[in-house]
């Protein structure tokens, strides 16, 4: 049975990257747009399954100028088939910073766009606090999912991420899943920098579903709302709410927060076609009023927000031709 099931995805992953091909053929003969495209996240592991995996795309620009309308056009073709979902956009500016503003563990997916980064650190002193929060943002871009149950696919998933962060002690753990609670549980326990309140905030909002209620409903019904904030800024950007009373570990998570936020929407262009800018006015807004004791994090906040201001003007620059 696991050998059929082996041949069928393996089969399946031939027919995706035959998909690809054909729409980046398509568009480059139709657009005659200098870019380079590539394929990246499940189709390139092992806990890919066939008519259940997505096909997340990068795209690389050559330049600024003409940013809006060409991805237009390259989303416009990718998008035909539903399949592909998640198309990412990288371009001069963006390619300028990434390496200050990457999460170690999320770009190793994306093997083609590690040519533009130094080698990667994993022994900083700030790996930890990335640690979790690449596996944080993993956990809510499932949370759909396991909100129904744990499934075999699921498994083979969170294996992966746990071993990428080094992690492994964890794998026994995962077979004893049965909700999305009993793996948020397994995340927390491995970070002493965490606490009670702060694994209460989360399990409120992994209860509540991000989309089936607004956001600041979720915040407001929150045990620790404080903590939320620390650990999910993010989200809750529009609230004015501001960063205290927190350790460094909790500073470091809310500044790697931001970073992954700001990459993006840095990637995702389109986002901000129709010129509303508010969610990157709330982002930028929400680090001006951060209070941070750690010299690093302080650092880092200052660039963010300068990328942040940067971007907008590019974005209002393009807009206006």
């Amino acid at each position: 049975m696991k050998y059929l099931s082996f041949l069928a995805n393996e089969s399946g992953r031939v027919i995706y990257k035959i998909i690809f091909y054909l729409h980046n053929f398509i568009a480059r003969l139709f657009l005659r747009l200098n870019f380079k495209a590539w394929y990246r996240n499940s189709l390139l592991q092992d806990y890919f399954s066939f008519g259940k995996s997505d096909i997340d795309l990068s795209i690389e620009l050559s330049g600024n100028e003409d940013l809006l309308l060409s991805a237009q056009k390259i989303q416009k073709i990718f998008s035909l088939n539903p399949l592909i979902k998640e198309i990412n956009f990288y371009y001069p500016f963006i390619l300028k910073e990434l390496p200050f503003i990457a999460n170690p563990f999320e770009t190793s997916k994306d093997p083609s766009l590690l040519k533009f980064l130094p080698k990667l650190d994993y022994s900083t002193s700030q790996n930890e606090s990335q640690k979790f929060v690449y596996l944080l943002r993993m956990y809510f871009s499932n949370l759909k999912q396991l909100n129904k149950c744990f499934t075999r696919r699921d498994l083979e998933k969170w294996s992966f991420h746990f071993k990428l962060v080094g992690l492994s002690d964890c794998l026994a753990k995962l077979a004893l899943i049965k909700n999305e609670k009993d793996l948020l549980e397994i995340i927390f326990e491995n970070f002493a920098g965490l606490n009670k309140k702060h694994f209460e905030s989360i399990v409120h909002i992994s209860d509540c579903q991000l989309a089936q209620v607004p956001l600041h409903l979720q915040f407001q019904q929150a045990p620790n709302p404080e903590e939320l904030f620390n650990l999910m800024p993010q989200l809750f950007c529009f609230t004015g709410t501001d960063l205290k009373n927190c350790s460094i570990f909790c500073e470091q998570i809310f500044i790697f927060q931001m970073s992954w936020e700001t990459l993006g929407v840095l990637v995702q262009p389109l986002l901000f076609e129709d010129g509303n800018h508010t969610h990157l006015f709330n982002l930028i807004s929400t680090l001006n009023n951060a209070s941070v004791s750690d010299f690093e994090c302080e650092l880092k906040k200052k660039k963010l927000i300068v990328i942040l201001n940067q971007y907008v003007e590019l974005l209002s620059s393009l807009q206006k031709n």
